[in-house]
């Protein structure tokens, strides 16, 4: 068993595989998807009602960049706390549900794969093109 010789490197690999997988377990399929797609929804709400909102920011702060900062953050982060309350009541029901078990399977099953892409996209970075 010579050429089963483990480097620090993949000791790191297997350890981020194995983090990426409990993560998708413990969090499960559902949960990790609309945390996802919250942030992804709230990203959509900033950039679709920033023209809506600038107006009014405007007609109280004076800075034009300014403006258009607070409105955007506040489009945002409001979205993002709503979208997320609707996603943990879901994934609420999800865990209550006979589909806990499928959800929890198919969590480990994304989280494994995530970390395996987060692992060639570092591989890809960190290696010499």
């Amino acid at each position: 068993m010579d050429g089963l010789d483990i480097s620090p490197f993949d000791l790191a690999v297997i350890g981020i595989l194995i983090i990426g997988a409990l993560a998708g377990l413990v969090m499960g399929f559902v949960r990790g998807s609309l945390f996802l797609l919250s942030w992804a929804g709230a990203g959509a709400v900033t950039v679709f009602g920033f023209p809506f909102a600038s107006p009014y920011s405007r007609q109280y702060i004076d800075t034009g960049w300014i403006a258009d900062l607070v409105a955007g953050t506040a489009l945002f982060v409001v979205s993002l706390i709503i979208l997320h309350l609707v996603s943990q009541l879901l994934s609420r029901w999800v865990r209550s549900s006979r589909l806990n078990a499928v959800d929890r399977s198919l969590g480990l099953l994304a989280g494994l794969g995530t970390a395996a892409v987060g692992i060639a996209v570092a591989f890809l970075f960190l290696s010499d093109i």
